[in-house]
């Protein structure tokens, strides 16, 4: 019998299982609650047994929020209460609930449709955690990077909730819930080429980005100025925020600096919002 292991969930014990007896599909919908719950779709069942549920569902990425997450949090402990561990993550797309897996197969894929599973864990938001024994319950908010943690980027919410939940980035107090990876230039990395570039925006009611545009663009050769602005403005667009009854403007400073102390080919990048971006990277040898 194959085994694969179970990613540790943002902290969580790490679990093993068998896919050949805790694999199950499911296209379960509950309505909307009273309080704005959101609705959830069940994908992979990794295992529901009388002590333990360890599952993965999806919802619309309108409801990643704190307020609507923490909601879907109380619900879910309330529906397997009689569970002592609770592990749940929460994707924004129905096909990466049902076919998504957090651990690797043999060939690298995350799934079983090729070139579709790369990025499967690119729709992974957030995860829920319960576990009875240690008395420990919380809920994480994963803006990006397909990881099943979120690493420095993610926002951890001890539950039950005490005060009103606060991301880790935000802007306008609204919470960034998705975006795309940072790239640096392959090109611009082999020149070691350096940039700045200062963009503004506005973040809609729904949370999408809209009228992205160019205020400034230095780099270091200035040929390279293209590559830089290309890349500042793709990832800008597919910044995704909570949604909100206003429209706020934002003003972006995107830095691209090459850092020898980082490995070969490595890549680093820091927030320091609402103004900067700090993206660092380091050329082949």
């Amino acid at each position: 019998m194959r085994r694969h292991k179970l990613s540790q969930f943002a902290g969580m014990q790490s679990i093993w299982f068998s896919l050949a007896t805790c694999l199950a599909f499911g296209t379960g919908t509950y309505a909307v609650a009273s309080g704005g719950v959101p609705r959830y779709r069940t994908g992979i069942v990794w295992e529901d047994s009388k002590s333990k549920v360890v599952m993965q569902i999806s919802i619309r990425l309108d409801d990643f929020a704190p307020g609507k997450l923490v909601r879907l949090a109380e619900l879910l402990k309330d529906r397997y209460r009689d569970h002592e561990y609770i592990g749940i993550l929460i994707f924004s797309s129905h096909y990466a609930a049902v076919h998504c897996n957090p651990v690797p197969y043999g060939d690298g894929s995350r799934t079983r449709e090729g070139d579709r599973s790369q990025s499967c864990l690119e729709q992974l938001h957030a995860n829920y955690s319960y576990d009875a024994k240690k008395s420990e319950e919380h809920l994480d908010i994963i803006p990006g990077r397909g990881a099943v943690d979120g690493g420095t980027w993610a926002t951890r919410i001890d539950l039950p909730l005490v005060g009103t939940p606060q991301c880790r980035l935000q802007i306008n107090g609204r919470c960034l819930i998705a975006l795309s990876d940072f790239l640096y230039p392959s090109d611009a990395l082999k020149t070691k080429a350096s940039a700045t570039i200062t963009l503004t925006g506005t973040i809609t009611q729904r949370g999408s980005m809209d009228d992205v545009r160019i205020v400034e663009a230095v780099t270091n050769p200035r040929d390279e100025r293209g590559l830089f602005v290309k890349e500042a403005l793709h990832n800008l667009r597919t910044w995704r925020f909570e949604g909100a009854p206003r429209r706020d403007g934002v003003r972006i400073t995107y830095r691209y600096a090459i850092d020898a102390s980082l490995a070969p080919g490595g890549k680093n990048v820091q927030f320091a919002l609402p103004d900067e971006v700090v993206i660092s990277g380091n050329s082949e040898p």
